[in-house]
């Protein structure tokens, strides 16, 4: 498995080319945003993703093969009632293949969303809560939060993905666990069209992640101030573009 090490492009944060088709990432059991919904305990998985770069055409991109990927299923309760439980699917990508595709978007979704329903009978939880995945909340903060997990995301350009240069598609990027405190810095990247012309982002990633604990006195007004800025980790609309040239 590929090592997971940031990928630099004339100094960005892109994936490397590499002989590996799959990257491992942390994500939400419920979403692709990170987050959780109300009623529902924060659930974290280790997962893999395809992010080969396909080198055949341009509207080539990678894909998980679907003979091979795997299923995830995770049941969950309603922790504000007790006779209501969930199930959900995340997709493990065991290998890759390139496909030309029309709409990127919708490739490689980490979750399935064309489940009939989503809700199971108590029954069926307790057969399958014993097969359930490690959530990595369920350690002690000083352990879920001692470290930033690993994310991607589709290159927003407004030209689509299809128009960047293959190996500038995906962006890696660190975000802590929600609940923990974050030290995020925001990088300006610049990503290559095909076209020879240059598009600007700016991206946030978390460098460093730790425990939100109660400040001493001396600390009290220093930290309070950090836990408000940085405690609300999750940022789906992390990326912005930027017009220079």
């Amino acid at each position: 498995m590929a090592l997971l090490l940031q990928g630099f492009m004339n100094g960005q944060e892109y994936r490397p080319d590499s002989d590996d088709d799959l990257y491992e990432e942390v994500v939400s059991i419920y979403n692709e945003d990170f987050t959780t919904p109300e009623s529902r305990e924060p659930y974290f998985i280790k997962v893999h993703r395809c992010i080969k770069a396909c080198r055949s055409t341009s509207i080539e991109m990678p894909i998980a093969n679907l003979t091979t990927q795997n299923e995830i299923e995770i049941v969950a309760a309603d922790i504000n009632n007790q006779t209501k439980f969930y199930k959900y699917v995340v997709y493990d990508h065991i290998s890759c293949v390139c496909r030309n595709v029309t709409q990127p978007i919708e490739i490689n979704k980490l979750h399935k969303t064309d489940l009939v329903s989503n809700e199971v009978n108590e029954t069926e939880f307790k057969a399958k809560l014993p097969n359930n995945p490690e959530n990595l909340r369920n350690c002690s903060p000083s352990s879920f939060c001692s470290k930033a997990q690993p994310r991607h995301m589709l290159n927003p350009s407004p030209r689509g993905v299809t128009a960047i240069y293959q190996n500038q598609r995906y962006i890696f990027f660190n975000q802590c666990l929600p609940g923990c405190i974050a030290t995020t810095k925001n990088k300006d990247m610049k990503t290559r069209l095909l076209s020879g012309a240059h598009k600007h982002i700016s991206i946030k990633t978390d460098t460093d992640c730790w425990p939100y604990t109660k400040p001493t006195q001396r600390q009290s007004q220093k930290q309070s101030k950090v836990a408000k800025l940085s405690l609300n980790t999750t940022y789906p609309s992390s990326l912005r573009l930027k017009r220079r040239g």
